[in-house]
């Protein structure tokens, strides 16, 4: 079974976050996602999970992420 995926690059787009990706997915690294499992770095981006990428979205807690987050939900 393949795991569903979204780029966290594209996330961070959607949710119009105003910090730096970098700075981002740094914060995002220290919230306590397991590397290999909750989310893999492949070249230069960060692939998460649907399940990290709807935490993200619960973190997050904008309209928009709560939008972003049913559509993560509903592809799943």
């Amino acid at each position: 079974m393949r795991t569903k995926v979204i780029s966290a690059r594209k996330l961070y787009k959607m949710l119009n976050i105003t910090i730096s990706y970098e700075a981002w997915i740094e914060n995002v690294k220290e919230y306590g996602f397991e590397e290999g499992f909750d989310f893999v770095d492949v070249k230069g981006d960060t692939v998460l999970s649907l399940d990290t990428a709807t935490s993200i979205c619960i973190i997050a807690r904008s309209p928009q992420a709560g939008k972003i987050k049913e559509a993560i939900e509903a592809a799943a």
